[in-house]
């Protein structure tokens, strides 16, 4: 079923788009706040997006857990304080982590062994 749901998934064009999505939400969390937190996520994010669009081993696994874990580890003061943005942001993410992970070919794309 699920893999049904994901069937006409491109996974160069797929992982292109995580990659922009990262160093775009990169870009704005420097921009509404700059730190120095936030200009290396912007860093690491570059990077990764670049390993996703070259398809490099087990770098969608990197981008996933990357993703989760910041969406998570946010999710309950974004909660409990209403953003909306943010909570939306979040959830964005997810769809991501699943993207990354879960498709066939998207895991044939990165050449994992699962």
């Amino acid at each position: 079923m699920m893999n049904d749901l994901f069937s006409k998934i491109e996974p160069p064009k797929a992982a292109a788009a995580v990659g922009c999505w990262m160093v775009l939400k990169s870009i704005i969390n420097l921009i509404l706040g700059f730190s120095g937190a936030n200009a290396a996520m912007l860093v690491v994010s570059a990077v990764l997006g670049f390993t996703l669009v070259k398809g490099l081993p087990y770098m969608n696994i990197v981008a996933a857990v990357l993703l989760g874990f910041v969406a998570v580890s946010h999710l309950w003061d974004n909660l409990m304080n209403a953003r909306i943005l943010y909570i939306a942001e979040a959830a964005f993410d997810m769809l991501c982590v699943v993207t990354l992970v879960v498709p066939k070919q998207m895991r044939e794309h990165f050449k994992n062994e699962f």
